[in-house]
């Protein structure tokens, strides 16, 4: 889950991850990880619940499921991503994986892809690079997340404005959104004309304010909800 926000004065752009596993309470369904929100309910509930814990006012949604994203990223024709050795074993082992192709000693096999700064990724290793988690942890996922949003805003900032209308026409088939099209183009417009490696990025919750472990047979995180408040909306709004 990622909270875009938009200075509409300055035009600054943030991105803020709020991790999947944080322990809640959902009306009618007790403690859950707040991903099932989405479950129960929808980005509706989804919404709804990020605003009463952290103090926001989100109406606006896109939601996009893995294979949207394959989908997306292919029409945009791949898009160029900074990929460390270790990410490149990762995305080969998630990719073989979902295909179940093995060599002759056992082992995983797929399409290799290299190591190295800005290299093309098509929608499927895009998917597998969001994914990984198992090298690291899932806090760096989140960042590979983000880091795909900026990689597929980078590449539609390198078309000129009929073929982004084109592009965001053929891309909402595949995301459930309540945005309208000339909200997603105003929004669009703001990602062409600015300066993508001024964007900033936070994280919730804040390093230093959460506990994580099992609790009961459940792997979770409970942070200190009003020190994590304060903190998004220092970075939101600050």
């Amino acid at each position: 889950m990622i909270v875009l926000s938009i200075n509409s004065r300055t035009q600054q752009i943030k991105l803020s991850s709020i991790m999947r596993d944080i322990w809640i309470q959902i009306p009618g369904y007790g403690g859950q990880k707040l991903n099932a929100a989405c479950v129960y309910g929808g980005p509706e509930l989804t919404i709804r619940l990020i605003n009463e814990y952290f103090g926001l006012n989100i109406e606006k949604y896109a939601l996009v499921n893995m294979q949207c994203l394959v989908q997306i990223v292919d029409t945009l024709g791949g898009i160029e991503m900074n990929v460390t050795p270790a990410e490149s074993g990762a995305i080969r082992r998630l990719n073989a994986s979902s295909a179940g192709a093995k060599d002759g000693s056992g082992k995983y096999i797929s399409d290799a892809v290299p190591s190295g700064e800005q290299v093309l990724l098509n929608g499927k290793q895009v998917l597998a690079y969001s994914r990984i988690r198992k090298s690291d942890s899932d806090y760096a996922r989140t960042s590979r997340q983000r880091n795909v949003l900026v990689a597929i805003a980078k590449k539609m900032q390198s078309v000129n404005l009929l073929r982004l209308t084109g592009i965001v026409t053929t891309m909402l088939q595949y995301v459930e959104t309540n945005l309208g099209f000339n909200e997603i183009m105003d929004i669009a417009g703001v990602c062409m004309k600015t300066d993508l490696n001024t964007l900033a990025e936070f994280r919730i919750p804040a390093d230093g304010t959460y506990d994580s472990g099992m609790y009961g047979t459940t792997w979770c995180i409970k942070p200190d909800f009003e020190a994590n408040k304060t903190a998004l909306h220092e970075f939101i709004y600050g």
